[in-house]
C-alpha cells in the first residue's frame, strides 16, 4: 500500500472512532407558551416530564445520538418525535414546564418519568417502567413488561397495567375509579382515609386487605394480578 493511501486509509479509521466515542449531543428547543397537550413518540428514548413554574414556557432537552428531533406546535398541540429506530441510535428527553398540561408519551423501551403534573396523561411502554409522581389529571399508564409506580397521586380516575411486573400506587387524594392489573407481578395500594369498594383476584398469590371494603361505595378499586400478591392499606 502505498503511504497516501495508508494515510488516507488512518484517518477514515480515525474518523469513525471518534464518531463512535463522540457520545450523545445536548440540544435544547424552547417554547415562549404552554401548549394545552404535549405528545411524544419515540422509540428507544427516556422520557422525563417535570413541572416547573420557574420555566417560561416549554424547555425540551433532549440528548441525542445519531437521530435528530422534531418538534411541531399546532393547535395547542406541541408534538415531539425522532427518527431514531434503535440500531444505532439514541435519544432522550427532558421536558420541563408549568403543569396545567395534557400528556401522551409513547415509548418501546425506554423509561417514562412524569411529576407535578394537572392535567391528564396517558404514558404507554414497551420495556420500560413508568414512574408517576402528583399527578393529578387523570392517569392511563401502560406497559408491556416493567413495573408502574405512582406516588402522591392526585387523580380522580386512574389505570394501570403491565403485562408482566409489579404495580405500587399511592394516593394522597381518594380516587374515585381505580383499575390497577397485571399478568404477573404483585400489586400495592394505598389509599387515603374514606370508603372504598374494593375488589381483588389473583390466580396465585395471597390478599392483604388491611380495611374492610364497603360494597355501598361509589369509590371503586379495582386490583387484579394473575400471579402475584394483592395488599391494600392506608396511607
Amino acid at each position: 500500500m502505498h503511504r497516501n493511501a495508508r494515510s488516507a486509509a488512518a484517518v477514515v479509521a480515525l474518523l469513525a472512532v471518534m464518531a463512535a466515542c463522540s457520545g450523545p449531543v445536548t440540544e435544547i428547543t424552547e417554547f415562549p407558551d404552554v401548549p394545552q397537550r404535549i405528545v411524544i413518540v419515540t422509540t428507544t428514548g427516556d422520557v422525563i416530564i417535570d413541572a416547573d413554574a420557574a420555566v417560561d414556557g416549554v424547555r425540551i432537552e433532549s440528548a441525542l445520538q445519531g437521530t435528530d428531533i422534531t418538534s411541531t406546535l399546532e393547535d395547542g398541540v406541541l408534538t415531539l418525535g425522532d427518527d431514531c429506530d434503535g440500531d444505532g441510535c439514541s435519544v432522550n428527553y427532558i421536558v420541563q414546564m408549568r403543569g396545567d398540561v395534557a400528556l401522551e408519551v409513547t415509548t418501546e423501551s425506554g423509561s417514562i418519568a412524569v411529576s407535578e403534573i394537572n392535567g391528564d396523561v396517558l404514558l404507554q411502554s414497551q420495556t420500560g417502567p413508568i414512574t408517576l409522581s402528583a399527578v393529578s389529571g387523570s392517569a392511563v399508564a401502560t406497559t408491556e413488561e416493567a413495573t408502574i409506580i405512582a406516588t402522591r397521586m392526585e387523580s380522580a380516575l386512574a389505570e394501570f397495567r403491565a403485562g408482566e411486573g409489579d404495580i405500587d400506587v399511592t394516593f394522597d387524594e381518594p380516587v374515585e375509579a381505580l383499575v390497577v392489573e397485571t399478568g404477573r407481578g404483585d400489586v400495592t395500594a394505598q389509599l387515603p382515609d374514606g370508603a372504598y369498594a374494593i375488589t381483588t383476584d389473583t390466580a396465585d398469590g395471597a390478599v392483604d386487605l388491611t380495611f374492610e371494603s364497603d360494597p355501598a361505595s361509589d369509590k371503586t378499586v379495582s386490583l387484579t394480578t394473575g400471579e402475584g400478591d394483592i395488599t391494600v392499606y392506608r396511607r
